[in-house]
């Protein structure tokens, strides 16, 4: 929106005296006076190219001396018929009006950057367990409907945006056994077992309303089978992270692209049921290489979870539930430079929003999970706004005023 200022002029009453050497002082008595002037500038300000809405003239500041034999009258660019008149003294020779005009952006509007979106989910085989005592429902079907709605609301926020460049992309990581370089919902058999492989189910992509579908089709099939090989995960999410960099490095239309993963698991990194540390440190370095160019956010779904702080009190022991806890902090951005799970690995504690030490999410039952994903939506798509519409707000320049020029030479205030 364009916001106009009243230019403030100030006008300076002078009079001419026209001085002679001594020696013709006599002659000075009969000289005849005359005054001239050029035309009056300083209303042309109404035309400056500083008016108009671009921020090519961000900065910049136009002045303007006006010298006038007679009256000067100041008019106003958004109402003509507002005017002032500036009345010059019968014992002055001029007035001079000296104005000032400056221009700055203000921000009225904000446009949406393109968010690309890693959901990296945990399809082990404790995924066919139920979510907790009270409800028997089992938690890779309360994860389906959890990540349907979240790709519903992506897909509605898409349906607004009318450049494809603008739209959030989302692709999906599926973890549990063997990492597979194929793109899929694939299993492999070992034994008498069938596992999951650690792949990327879809890459990336816009969906809107008319499509969203067929993502969603695509969670819904996946089955649980398999160990918790978190560490393969983040393998595959960076190369997702990296070819979001390569796509908006060759496409000069979709700029400051914002990343962000979405990590969800049911347990502790296993390659088979206990916690493995190997797992664990593998995945956070891995992490510690995504969170340059993405933000991590993790969700975990299990017995004990604790988003407290992950170092140990005195009276506590390095337990399973204590590793787990802190390998989701180290993993997610919390703590951005954390090369393990151990406190003493983990650096730093980032802030939230609000001052405080952030943290990790836990759900409890099936209704928190939703609104942990739909909280963290919101937060990914309120955050990722760039200020780009501007308007023009004109500032005044507070000159010394009411000057008077007198034969002696000096001002007097």
């Amino acid at each position: 929106m364009k916001k106009m200022t009243r230019v403030i002029v100030f006008i300076m009453a002078a009079i001419m005296v026209l001085s002679m050497a001594p020696q013709q002082v006599n002659a000075a008595d009969n000289i005849t006076k005359s005054t001239v002037a050029d035309s009056v500038t300083i209303n042309n300000w109404h035309e400056a190219n500083a008016l108009d809405d671009s921020t090519k003239n961000v900065g910049r500041i136009w002045t303007d001396k006006s010298v006038s034999t007679g009256n000067i009258t100041l008019t106003s660019r958004q109402n003509d018929s507002q005017s002032a008149t500036i009345t010059k003294s019968t014992n002055s020779d001029f007035l001079v009006g000296l104005s000032a005009l400056s221009s700055t952006a203000k921000i009225v509007g904000q446009t949406t950057v393109p968010l690309d979106i890693v959901l990296v989910l945990d399809v082990s085989g404790s995924m066919n367990d139920p979510v907790g005592q009270t409800d028997s429902t089992k938690r890779i079907k309360r994860l389906k409907e959890a990540v349907n709605e979240f790709i519903d609301s992506s897909a509605k926020e898409n349906d607004k945006r009318a450049d494809a460049n603008k739209q959030s992309r989302i692709a999906v990581v599926k973890f549990a056994g063997e990492e597979s370089d194929k793109i899929g919902n694939e299993q492999y058999r070992k034994g008498q077992y069938w596992y999951n492989y650690t792949q990327i189910v879809s890459g990336y992509k816009a969906y809107t309303s008319r499509d969203k579908s067929e993502l969603q089709e695509k969670v819904n099939a996946l089955k649980p089978a398999g160990a918790t090989l978190a560490d393969n995960a983040m393998e595959l999410t960076k190369e997702l992270v990296n070819q979001s960099k390569i796509d908006e490095a060759d496409n000069t239309n979709r700029k400051n692209v914002k990343r962000v993963v979405i990590f969800f698991t049911d347990g502790v990194p296993t390659s088979y049921n206990d916690f493995d540390k190997d797992v664990a440190e593998r995945a956070i370095k891995s992490a510690k290489s995504i969170k340059k160019d993405a933000d991590i956010y993790t969700i975990g779904v299990f017995a004990g979870a604790d988003d407290s702080s992950p170092e140990l009190s005195e009276t506590e022991t390095w337990t399973e539930t204590k590793k787990a806890n802190a390998f989701m902090h180290g993993l997610s951005s919390n703590y951005p430079i954390a090369e393990n799970y151990t406190y003493d690995k983990l650096g730093t504690r980032a802030k939230d929003s609000n001052g405080n030490d952030a943290t990790y999410y836990k759900a409890t039952d099936a209704s928190s999970l939703k609104d942990i994903f739909k909280q963290i939506g919101d937060e990914i798509i309120s955050s990722a706004q760039s200020p780009t519409d501007v308007g023009r707000i004109l500032r005044t320049f507070k000159i010394k005023k009411n000057v008077e020029v007198t034969d002696n030479g000096k001002d007097n205030f």
